[in-house]
């Protein structure tokens, strides 16, 4: 994605809530399949989820914590990415939903490990592990953010950097903690605490910020657009699209990776 070009990112992720508040998911047509209705139902649920980060987005700017909108951009793009590699090969929900089941299975019963389940976590695990069992034929390999974008073909590298570079201020660690330390010869120990982050960020290191946001919930909504019967919001997506320097293609998978279906 190329932010170097973005003019307003703050206005064009505006225009693409405005986009996303207009559809009624209850409203719009999907085809009349398990396959059509279960890929729709996954990626209408995470462009939702990237719509309200990006509203939080814009009130972290306008509050100046530009720092704290790292993580939350981080997540639209897995929100982003996810919803691709779901569309890029049909029955893909298959192998996210046998991952959900397989992870809630191990986190009830670790649980189990420190006491006694209640008995909606036993009906919980007991439904989870049917699930689990249902789609194990589905399962291929370590599902991880990294494989769905190194899978997904022309994309995957400059992705993965993409989310290498959000994830510096996302996670607890060094990075984090020279944001609040510099040099001081000065002060006993040679270095200098502060509670304030000790960084300037100028406006085209926040734009492109919120420009990462931007190409990757406008990339969420091209995947939900295609997946309704109607596709109302094509021709608008593309104009911004063209702003922001982001191709809207649907995303294909590599062949030969390891953990993929080729």
């Amino acid at each position: 994605m190329d932010t170097a070009v973005t003019p307003d990112a703050r206005e064009l992720l505006r225009e693409l809530l405005d986009i996303w508040d207009q559809q009624n998911a209850a409203e719009v047509q999907i085809a009349r399949e398990v396959d059509a209705i279960r890929h729709a139902t996954l990626v209408h649920g995470l462009t939702a989820h990237a719509a309200d980060l990006a509203r939080a987005v814009l009130v972290l700017y306008d509050a100046k914590m530009f720092l704290q909108m790292y993580p939350l951009v981080r997540l639209m793009l897995e929100d982003s990415i996810l919803a691709m590699w779901l569309e890029s090969e049909k029955g893909s929900w298959k192998e996210l939903l046998h991952k959900a089941s397989a992870d809630l299975v191990r986190l009830i019963d670790e649980i189990a490990e420190h006491g006694a389940l209640s008995p909606g976590y036993e009906t919980l695990r007991s439904q989870a592990g049917v699930a689990r069992e249902q789609l194990a034929e589905a399962k291929r390999g370590r599902l991880t953010v990294e494989r769905q974008m190194v899978e997904l073909q022309g994309a995957g590298k400059s992705m993965y950097t993409d989310y290498r570079l959000l994830s510096q201020w996302a996670h607890a660690g060094k990075p984090i903690v020279d944001l609040y330390t510099v040099e001081d010869e000065s002060v006993v120990g040679g270095i200098r605490s502060s509670s304030v982050p000790l960084i300037d960020l100028d406006s085209t290191d926040t734009n492109a910020i919120v420009g990462y946001g931007a190409a990757a919930f406008l990339q969420a909504l091209f995947v939900w657009d295609r997946a309704t019967v109607e596709q109302v919001g094509r021709q608008h997506l593309e104009t911004i699209a063209s702003r922001l320097g982001v191709r809207l293609e649907r995303a294909v998978r590599t062949e030969g990776t390891p953990g993929s279906p080729h």
